[in-house]
């Protein structure tokens, strides 16, 4: 593209990103777990790790999503507060409390904080259960 002038901006980064998460979402719908994880090696950064693992997860393939996070991190990408709230509401929608939870906790832990869409749908989950239990 650059050698014609044109200049990549935000929504051809976004198009090779969401590829990108395409290819890997089918390697491990294939069971082609080994040669997805060669390509997290690339050396991605924590944007790219948050929309795999968030592309992962609206899948519900948490479990490919839990190795790309754990391997986002062995690589010395650490999650950050976006991360964990991506992770966190794709989760909710899901209807994934316990799993939300796991990250919201370990989410806590690390000083991170709830972004205010994810506080609303957290509060809402505690008010449902709230009424089921007392009925």
């Amino acid at each position: 593209m650059t050698r014609f002038g044109i200049a990549p901006d935000v929504v051809t980064y976004n198009i090779l990103a969401d590829s990108y998460n395409v290819i890997l979402k089918g390697m491990f719908q294939l069971g082609e777990c080994s040669a997805a994880k060669e390509l997290v090696r690339l050396d991605p950064d924590v944007v790219t790790y948050t929309r795999m693992i968030t592309a992962l997860c609206k899948e519900g393939l948490l479990e490919e999503a839990n190795e790309v996070f754990i391997q986002m991190e062995a690589n010395g990408c650490l999650a950050n507060e976006i991360t964990y709230n991506a992770i966190i509401r794709v989760l909710i929608k899901g209807d994934k409390y316990d799993d939300a939870a796991v990250y919201l906790q370990e989410m806590r832990s690390k000083g991170f904080v709830l972004n205010l869409s994810n506080s609303s749908d957290v509060l809402n989950i505690i008010s449902r259960k709230k009424k089921c239990s007392s009925s």
